[in-house]
């Protein structure tokens, strides 16, 4: 689906990038969106090394994910 004038930001630590052209996509609220956003999510969440082992104080690797949020906890070793 093109998306004529979108246009898009991101936010790295505290700065704004330049802005850049959105061409394909989907817009919020569109019926697609939820499905594609889960499929994405589920893919990022298997992607993500964890540390099965232990109890939550003594992993050095997990994860949360909860609607559009994914907070990585990690502790090198």
């Amino acid at each position: 689906m093109m998306l004529p004038d979108s246009n898009g930001k991101v936010k790295l630590s505290s700065q704004m990038t330049e802005a850049f052209g959105i061409e394909r996509g989907l817009r919020q609220g569109d019926a697609q969106s939820t499905t594609l956003f889960n499929i994405v999510l589920e893919k990022v969440k298997r992607n993500i090394k964890t540390t099965p082992n232990g109890t939550i104080f003594n992993r050095t690797r997990q994860y949360t994910a909860y609607t559009d949020k994914v907070l990585i906890l990690g502790q090198f070793v």
